[in-house]
């Protein structure tokens, strides 16, 4: 089956040219197609990319927003499996995709495995080894190689959610039919800044939204609380340090 790794980036001229070059490393094992989708930067990102315009093909246009990118970067494809790796993560190794392809089963529809989360500060974050609960999907978008067919099924990603429409999208595929194991193997690591989305305040309102329209509240209540909890403490500490 064809791939097509997709990188989205808006403004992000320190941390591009890393992406862009562990997205081609892969290519020393295994072949697909790269699109880069930039929402009309216009901090130098531009001119980093058009250095790799013969091994990318580029989109460079404004957008509503991450999701609306991404929404972008699934119609451009011409790849049956999709894996988003957006500016600033990475590949853990260069044979990662591989790995990943190797072990892709087309009955579930998708294959996962596991993510390194790298702070500012150079500390190293690892994800659990497995599913934190059988009933909630502990994805995320760098180390997850799926099939494009799902949005047929269920269509393209949710703008009306601007933090966690990906957690929302994870939910649909991942039910009955569809659950796998992650693979206990790392095939990306994830820069979590402190403007990361994944981080606000926003996103586990959200992710609470989802969790209950989703009927699986009840397994995620007291983590998704704790999360609450310490967002707001952190947003009422940096308002008062202003």
């Amino acid at each position: 089956m064809k791939i097509s790794v997709i990188t989205i980036v808006y403004n992000d001229v320190k941390n591009i040219s890393r992406t862009i070059e562990s997205v081609l490393s892969q290519r020393d094992l295994i072949d697909f197609e790269y699109i880069i989708i930039d929402g009309a930067s216009n901090d130098g990102t531009l001119d980093v990319i058009n250095k790799y315009k013969e091994k990318a093909r580029l989109i460079s246009e404004p957008d509503n927003g991450i999701y609306d990118a991404i929404n972008k970067g699934i119609k451009y494809s011409s790849g049956e499996l999709l894996l988003f790796m957006n500016s600033s993560d990475t590949f853990h190794t260069n044979n990662s995709l591989q790995f990943l392809n190797d072990n892709y089963d087309d009955n579930v529809g998708y294959v996962l495995a596991r993510t390194i989360y790298k702070k500012n500060n150079g500390k190293l974050k690892s994800d659990s080894s497995y599913l934190r609960n059988e009933n909630l999907p502990e994805f995320c978008h760098q180390s997850l190689l799926y099939n494009k067919r799902f949005h047929d099924e269920f269509g393209l990603y949710n703008q009306k959610l601007k933090s966690a429409a990906d957690y929302d999208f994870f939910h649909k595929i991942y039910n009955t039919k569809n659950k796998a194991v992650k693979l206990n193997v790392v095939t990306s690591i994830r820069l979590k800044s402190g403007n990361d989305s994944s981080e606000s305040l926003r996103n586990t309102i959200e992710m609470i939204r989802v969790d209950f329209y989703n009927s699986c509240l009840i397994y995620s209540f007291r983590f998704r609380l704790k999360d609450l909890l310490a967002k707001s403490v952190k947003l009422f500490i940096n308002q008062v340090l202003k």
